[in-house]
């Protein structure tokens, strides 16, 4: 009888255990008053909240790439950059070097990062409440990006799935801007003209090049049947990870297109853009991201890679001949549209 006791009150207390575990409230986070969902739960790690990185930093207006091989995260957002290792507490913001408590992991599968360290990198006020388990974090509205480049992303807004051979590159489009531009890459991409076709051109620290069924940069040809007009926008630059399209000269617009790889700018340019005119903005973000400002208003740019710009670089790693052509083909499976 002692034994059956035992066991009962043992059993009763793994469900009492049991239970107080699954009832454990959750954590809320709260962005400019509006509460966050994310896939994987905020979770508490030596009394540092860490959320899943995607998530957050889109709600707080940075664009973020993931380096898998390096298990490296850089976000952007406007003029600051910040840079993050799986398992490390040594951080990066423009360059200095910082120490955080907790460092970002990987849990079930989501990089997850540290909450309060990536809101005030980024400028925003981070107030924890413990009585309630709230995360509020507050932005200066006025700050907001101001580049549709690195916007976030909107619900209405076209996006383009580029499946290659490395990998998958997610471009978001700019149909306001670059009308024709967009239509005409929206169409191929849905009639399956890329599927199968090379970049042909690749060149470390520019870009790397597409679309043309030819293979060699001779060939391709627009969804009209003719050559369509340049469409250069104030508002769109040749930032790192702009799709822009491929030509032999004003308006001779077909179906080629570059995507920019470039992480850097020289110094000398920046003074050139100042004494040419360049938008303030811009000159600052090209500064933060890198590019090829020389190439703005000469090529229409209509997207930016919003995912996957790993992928992008590593096909402009890859062995070429001295023609710029790949030793062995990086083809474009499907590009996959959503509109």
């Amino acid at each position: 009888m002692k034994k059956i006791l035992v066991f009962a009150v043992l059993l009763l207390n793994f469900f009492i255990i049991s239970n107080s575990v699954s009832a454990a409230p959750t954590i809320q986070v709260i962005i400019n008053g509006t509460d966050q969902s994310y896939d994987q739960p905020p979770i508490i790690e030596n009394n540092r909240t860490l959320v899943p990185l995607r998530g957050v930093f889109e709600s707080l207006g940075a664009t973020v790439q993931w380096n898998p091989e390096k298990r490296e995260i850089t976000a952007i957002k406007n003029a600051k950059t910040i840079w993050l290792k799986i398992g490390s507490k040594t951080t990066k913001v423009n360059g200095a070097v910082n120490e955080i408590d907790v460092p970002a992991a990987i849990i079930n599968g989501r990089t997850m990062v540290p909450l309060r360290f990536v809101g005030e990198a980024l400028g925003a006020n981070v107030k924890w409440f413990a009585d309630k388990r709230i995360v509020q974090i507050t932005t200066d509205q006025s700050q907001q990006e101001v580049l549709p480049q690195f916007k976030q992303l909107q619900s209405d807004d076209p996006v383009a799935t580029m499946k290659t051979t490395k990998g998958d590159i997610k471009i978001k489009l700019f149909p306001a801007q670059a009308p024709k531009a967009v239509e005409n890459f929206l169409t191929h991409s849905k009639n399956g003209y890329y599927n199968g076709l090379t970049f042909h051109r690749v060149i470390e620290d520019f870009m790397i090049q597409g679309g043309d069924p030819n293979g060699n940069s001779t060939g391709g040809m627009s969804i009209w049947g003719e050559p369509f007009p340049d469409e250069f926008s104030p508002e769109l630059a040749h930032f790192r990870g702009a799709l822009s399209m491929a030509n032999s000269g004003p308006n001779t617009n077909g179906s080629q297109f570059f995507i920019v790889q470039a992480d850097s700018i020289d110094d000398s340019l920046i003074s050139e853009m100042e004494q040419a005119g360049f938008n303030p903005d811009v000159i600052e973000k090209y500064k933060a991201v890198g590019g090829t400002p020389w190439l703005d208003n000469n090529y229409t740019v209509f997207g930016q890679v919003i995912e996957g710009m790993e992928i992008v670089d590593q096909i402009a790693a890859v062995e070429k001949n001295e023609r710029d052509m790949p030793l062995t083909p990086i083809l474009i499976k499907e590009i996959i549209v959503k509109e």
